[in-house]
This record gives C-alpha cells, sequence and structure tokens, in this order.
C-alpha cells in the first residue's frame, strides 16, 4: 500500500514539481548573470574566448554522452530513490556548470573567493589550496571552461538516459571531480578553517556531491550500502558539533558568530536579505552564547539521531539546514561568485531521499547494520 502510494503521488506531481523546479532556476540564473553584466565590465574578447572554448568542449561531450545513450534504459530496476537521487544530482552539477560560465569567473574566482580562504588556514592545507591556484593562474580562461565542461557533462549525464557503462563513467566522474573541488576550490570544506561552521558551509558542498555519487555508483554495481549517507550525516553533525563548542572558534564570545550572516550584507542581492542578514548579525551579537548553545544542543541532536533514526533525523536537520542556507550561506547563488548553491541545497536533497524512501526500511539505520553484522560473525 505504502509503495503504491507513493508512486501515484510521484507520478500525479511529477509534472508540476519539475517545471516549478526548472521555472525556478532559470528565474534564479537569469538574475544572477543580469547582475554580472551590470556590475561587472569584461573585455569583450576574453568573454567570447571563454565561451568559444567552452562550445567545442561541449561538442566532445555531446559525442561521448550520445555514444553511451540508451533506448532502453533499465534505472527503474533501481527503484525511485535511486532516479531521484539521481536527477537531484544532476540538477546540481547542471546548475553549477552554467555558473562556472559567468563571464567574471576566471579572473574574481581566485582573488574573491580561493584566495581569502586561505587566509583563514596554514601549514599543509594552505600549501595544497596553493598548489591548485598555480596552476588555474596559467590559464585561468582555459581551466574556468574546462572546469564549466567537467560539469556540464556530469549534469546532462546524469539527467539523461545512459546504459549501464554511461552512468558508471559519469558517477566516476562526478566522485573525482567532486573530491578536486572539495580540496583545491573548497579547502576541505572549511573544516581546518578558524571560525568555520555548518552556517557557513562546513563539510562543503563538493563533499555531499561525493557522497552522493559513491552512494549512485554503489547501486549500480549492486552494493546499496543504505547505512552509508546516515554514517556520513552522523560524521557532519559530530564534526560540526566539534566546530561549534571549540574555544578556538570563538562562537561563545566575540564576534565570531556573527561575522557569519554579517558578510553578506554588503553583497549585490535583494534589499530584504540584506536586512534579515543584518538582524541575524545584531542577535548573533548580543545572545552569542545563547545562540551557539542552542546551536550545539541542535547539532549533538542531529548526530544522534541519524544513528538512531533516520527519518526523524531527516525531519530534524531540514529546519537547520534551510537555516543555515539562509543565514550563513545567501542561498549559495545569490550574490557574490558563487559557482554552487553551497552545501544547504545537496543536504536538503539528502534529507528529503530520506524521508521519501527510507521510511520502512531498516537497511538505513546503522545501528540495525552494525548488530546484525555483528550477530552473523557470532553464528
Amino acid at each position: 500500500m505504502a509503495r503504491d502510494f507513493q508512486f501515484r503521488l510521484s507520478k500525479y506531481y511529477k509534472s508540476l514539481l519539475r517545471n516549478i523546479t526548472m521555472a525556478l532556476i532559470v528565474i534564479i540564473l537569469g538574475l544572477v548573470f543580469y547582475g554580472d553584466y551590470i556590475l561587472y565590465k569584461i573585455p569583450g574578447n576574453l568573454t567570447l574566448t571563454l565561451y568559444s572554448y567552452t562550445f567545442f568542449g561541449m561538442i566532445i561531450v555531446t559525442m561521448v554522452l550520445y555514444l553511451l545513450r540508451e533506448t532502453k534504459p533499465d534505472e527503474e530496476n533501481y527503484g525511485s530513490a535511486f532516479i531521484f537521487l539521481k536527477m537531484g544530482l544532476g540538477i546540481l552539477w547542471l546548475v553549477d556548470g552554467i555558473l562556472q560560465l559567468q563571464p567574471e569567473m576566471p579572473y574574481v574566482f581566485l582573488p574573491y573567493v580561493i584566495i581569502p580562504m586561505m587566509g583563514s588556514t596554514s601549514g599543509a592545507i594552505y600549501n595544497i589550496v596553493n598548489f591548485g591556484v598555480n596552476i588555474w593562474s596559467l590559464h585561468p580562461v582555459i581551466f574556468n571552461a574546462m572546469a564549466a565542461v567537467t560539469q556540464l557533462f556530469i549534469g546532462i549525464g546524469l539527467l539523461i538516459k545512459l546504459n549501464k557503462t554511461g552512468n558508471v563513467l559519469v558517477l566516476m566522474v562526478s566522485a573525482a571531480w567532486s573530491l578536486i573541488i572539495w580540496i583545491f576550490g573548497e579547502g576541505f570544506g572549511g573544516i581546518f578553517q578558524a571560525g568555520s561552521s555548518f552556517l557557513s558551509g562546513v563539510p562543503g558542498s563538493a563533499l555531499v556531491y561525493f557522497i552522493i555519487s559513491i552512494y549512485l555508483l554503489l547501486v549500480i554495481v549492486g552494493l546499496e550500502l543504505k547505512w552509508v549517507i546516515p554514517v556520513f550525516m552522523t560524521t557532519v553533525f559530530l564534526i560540526s558539533l566539534i566546530l561549534q563548542i571549540l574555544p578556538a572558534s570563538q562562537f561563545w564570545s566575540g564576534y565570531s558568530l556573527s561575522r557569519i550572516p554579517y558578510n553578506l550584507i554588503f553583497l549585490y542581492q535583494p534589499q530584504f536579505l540584506s536586512d534579515s542578514f543584518l538582524y541575524f548579525t545584531n542577535t548573533f551579537i548580543y545572545y552569542d552564547f545563547y545562540w551557539n548553545l542552542f546551536f550545539s544542543i541542535y547539532f549533538a541532536s542531529c548526530a544522534i539521531t541519524w544513528l538512531y533514526r533516520p527519518f526523524y533525523a531527516a525531519l530534524l536537520t531540514i529546519p537547520i539546514t534551510l537555516f543555515s542556507w539562509w543565514v550563513g550561506q545567501d542561498f549559495g547563488i545569490i550574490s557574490g561568485y558563487g559557482t554552487d548553491p553551497n552545501s544547504g541545497m545537496p543536504l536538503f536533497i539528502i534529507c528529503m531521499f530520506i524521508l521519501i524512501f527510507a521510511t520502512h526500511s531498516k537497511n538505513y539505520f546503522p545501528l540495525y547494520f552494525l548488530r546484525e553484522k555483528s550477530s552473523s560473525k557470532m553464528q
């Protein structure tokens, strides 16, 4: 009965949800590019060069995907969960690829995104990220086009119907590219940066992409380890809890907590967003201890619940994820030089995946899996 209800519900709303999603994406991306052309004066020849490289790259992508197409795909055999998660990841990569083609991106990405992020790192992390900066600086236009083409290849490949070999190839590229971005583009998701928090994007969107890619890849090869996602979410909130309570982070006093929304106030965006960031900046300043206590308890609760009851954990995670996506991440792409929706949206997709498809499966309960594994060994 539950399966029939889920199928009818999905079939009834599928067209409406798809149209609404695509309309929102088009509107938001249109506003982002409109703002780019107003704020930045990029020489036309550089923009033409960027789009020329991208055009030729997309010709290659089209040829590869055409060879890997499948007229009778067997994706339905993997179930609705597989298709939902695969489509969600595909949309994220497609949006990322389009955002990478913002005309100013080759020359503002390093000085305004990567280098400021490097300022709060040191030692080995700094050297690793700096290596990527030096490589990118050799020819930023070419590397930006390559990044965009790679992300568009992954996004389109996940959204269209490919054979098994094609799906495996696209997901392997997705996993590999996610790690590259997480290391060189996000500095390990900010985990080792001073003042980083779940609110500001820890553990990094690319790491979430990586976990989703690996999970989908395991499903295709017949190793559907459903407990992987709850264990990952538990780890995320444990790390977030540690970062939130460490005295070195200065979230209990001082201005570290208020700096998260404060850094978003003066970006190019609708005024009501700036006003909301100003409000939370002030309330974080005056009530920093109580806010940090609330966040710490919330993260601890999420970490524990993801181990015992992923369904309820997803319900608990959605509010703090959406709050962080708004107050700490400015929805990722609304303003500034964002090249992805940040960690809020992929984490939200994971929560929806658990809520819709994992409600009746004990295989999604990490502790159940460990007990079963232990009992089988004893036998």
